[in-house]
Parts: structure tokens; sequence; C-alpha cells
């Protein structure tokens, strides 16, 4: 019988979901818990889930909570290298273990745990291989100024880089496939979201995008500033 659950469990799709932290002590251990709350979902869906957070160099105790709310694995860099930088090392250890499917998840839960069955869909029916959230049409209060006018730029110039429908440019979660994770390059340590979109566009992937829930922030700073548009540039 041991042996026959082991088999069945090889056979499930490995979804990683990595999620980039940096101070977010007051809200990590929440997140963690509630993405643990999906195994059941996802078993039931044909797959095994991880959760894997980067603490960013944090000078808090978000690593320590990440573990205490049973994070699967917690990778810690020692200096804050910004927010492309802990994705990139995300994905590079969701490769290493072996994931197919990987899905970046903001650490402060305005995105919706739940939303990640529906951004691993398009690629669990094989529609896609990058997969990124539209937080639009489930927008629950009035994004600030400065980041409507940043993601309306943004999403028209990867509308025009890459040819593709994007709806949203700069969502906090995605999911990418096995075929990306082996082949992916972000050499930028910020804007995360446009490097992904044109490098994966570049590699021959497809893409797709679905509607996803978004909340105000209610713990933490965003790493969304006046300068940021200046850094992505």
């Amino acid at each position: 019988m041991a042996e026959k659950r082991k088999k069945a469990e090889k056979r499930k799709k490995k979804v990683v979901v990595v999620v980039p932290a940096f101070n977010e002590a007051a809200r990590i251990g929440e997140t963690v818990a509630a993405l643990r709350r999906l195994a059941g979902t996802m078993g039931a869906a044909g797959c095994t889930l991880r959760v894997l957070v980067i603490d960013d160099g944090s000078t808090d105790s978000t690593g320590d909570h990440a573990t205490k709310a049973g994070a699967h694995r917690v990778i810690r860099h020692k200096v804050n290298l910004g927010l492309g930088a802990a994705v990139r090392t995300g994905l590079a250890a969701a490769r290493d273990e072996g994931a197919d499917i990987a899905v970046k998840f903001d650490a402060d839960l305005q995105h919706d745990p739940n939303d990640v069955r529906a951004v691993i869909g398009p690629i669990l029916a094989d529609e896609a291989e990058v997969v990124y959230g539209d937080r639009f049409k489930g927008l629950e209060y009035r994004m600030p100024m400065i980041r409507r006018i940043g993601n309306a730029v943004f999403t028209r110039l990867m509308r025009w880089l890459t040819g593709w429908p994007v709806r949203d440019g700069q969502p906090g979660i995605f999911a990418v496939d096995a075929a990306y994770l082996r082949v992916f390059s972000l050499p930028g340590d910020y804007n995360y979201t446009q490097q992904v979109l044109v490098d994966a566009y570049h590699k021959g992937m497809r893409f797709a995008q679905t509607p996803v829930a978004f909340r105000a922030r209610e713990t933490g700073t965003s790493f969304v500033t006046l300068k940021y548009p200046f850094r992505v540039l």
C-alpha cells in the first residue's frame, strides 16, 4: 500500500510557491499558513505543494516567522538585494528542486492564495508556459495613482515588445512551467515582471492571463516608489 502511494505521489505535478519577503514579519506567517492550506485543493488537481520563502535580507524576524508557520524551505539573502533578485533566487531554487510549476506569490496577502489554482490552470491544460494574474477584474480597492500610471505605461510597453495581449503587466502572482524554469534569465534586481515577459517571449514560450483578486495592503511598505520607474527603465 505504501508503495502504491509513493507511485501515485510521483505522478503528481510538483508546484513550488515562491514567496519573496522583505521585513514582512507582521504577515508572512499568515501568508505561509494560507498557502499550506491549499494542499488539499492542489492534491485534488493532481499536484503537490511546497512553499519556499526568500527572505531578502530582512532586518526583522521574517524568516523565523515563515519557518514557524510551516514553510517547507526558507532561503535567506544576507543583505537586501531587491525583489527581482529574490524572485530570481526563488525560481532557480524551484528549478533545482525539480518543480513542474513555480508560482510567484506576494508575501503581504494582497493576492488571494486560492488564485494559485487559477494561474496554474492554463499550464496544467497545456495552453501556456507563462501565466500572469490580471488584477483589474478583481480589484478590491482604488490603486494609488503612481501604481495606476506605472502599470498602464509598462503594460503597454510589454504589449508592444511582445505582441501578447497583456492586460496587467505587473501582478504579484504569476506561474511558469518547467520548460521556462530550465532557460529563464533575470539579470536585473528590480522589475522582474517585465523581465519575465520579455525573456519568455524571446524564448518562444506561450503566454496566458487569468483574472485574480487583489486587495489593499494592510501591513508593510510597498517596494514601488517614485524612484521605481527609473530603476525599471
